[in-house]
């Protein structure tokens, strides 16, 4: 068996500008732009991507 480890991460974006200058202010990633809805930072050993044409999954119950 070998070892896992996640090594890319899309989250999505809904403002791609205030995204990216969030995560900017607060881990002081600088992106690569892919086009205007995605763009994407390394970050050690992970990728990250935000991606403004995602689309929203089912809604999940809470069980409360």
């Amino acid at each position: 068996m070998t070892d896992a480890a996640i090594d890319y991460l899309e989250l999505p974006a809904t403002d791609l500008a205030a995204a990216k200058a969030f995560y900017t202010e607060a881990f002081g990633w600088e992106w690569v732009d892919y086009g205007p809805t995605y763009a994407a930072s390394h970050s050690g050993s992970v990728e990250v991507a935000l991606n403004a044409e995602a689309q929203p999954g089912p809604q999940h119950a809470t069980g409360a």
